[in-house]
């Protein structure tokens, strides 16, 4: 009697190009972001919510303005934004309309807007200029955009980690310090 050896090969061949189409697939499936979000919160000055409102983002990243209507919450939310500079408009019936400029987005970056309506005539604007540092409390991610111009004109050498002194509260490790540290269960 003889054996069927070619099933248990067939078999093993099967497994293995499993095993590289998997690996062939993960580097894809981890892709990079490159896009941002805006969230905003619409309310009056009292802090009252004012639902229904028509909020509306413009900037360089996008073709034509983009446009939504506040929830029930005046919540609305921006998704795949470019990164770049974006005004934020919003006006409701019986309010006067705000405006907010000089947002930057950066990828991967979630701020979220307070914008509050006052009651007026709908001919008046409040148009507010956004200097202050935006803080995404809906991330923990922590990050650091180093600007073109500062890596082209900084003395640096083959590798990327010439460029982690320029990353606040980042310093370079050695990978032997690491590997001790990890033994020790520190890191």
């Amino acid at each position: 009697m003889k054996r069927n050896t070619m099933g248990w090969w067939g078999v093993l061949i099967v497994l293995c190009m499993l095993g590289v189409l998997l690996f062939a697939i993960v580097p894809v499936a981890s892709a990079q972001e490159t896009t941002g979000g805006i969230k905003a919160y619409v309310r009056d000055k009292t802090g009252a919510v004012v639902p229904k409102a028509t909020v509306e983002l413009s900037g360089t990243g996008l073709i034509t303005p983009r446009s939504v209507v506040a929830d029930d919450a005046g919540y609305v939310y921006f998704t795949q934004i470019p990164p770049g500079e974006y005004t934020l408009s919003a006006s409701a019936p019986n309010f006067r309309a705000f405006k907010v400029t000089g947002i930057k987005l950066d990828v991967g970056k979630l701020p979220t807007f307070d914008l509050a309506l006052e009651l007026g005539e709908i001919s008046q604007t409040i148009e507010v200029t956004s200097t202050a540092v935006q803080v995404d409390v809906t991330s923990t991610n922590v990050s650091v955009a180093i600007p073109h111009d500062v890596i082209e004109n900084i003395p640096k050498g083959r590798s990327f980690q010439s460029l982690i002194p320029f990353a606040p509260g980042a310093r370079h490790m050695p990978e032997q310090m690491r590997r001790e540290l990890r033994e020790l269960g520190l890191l």
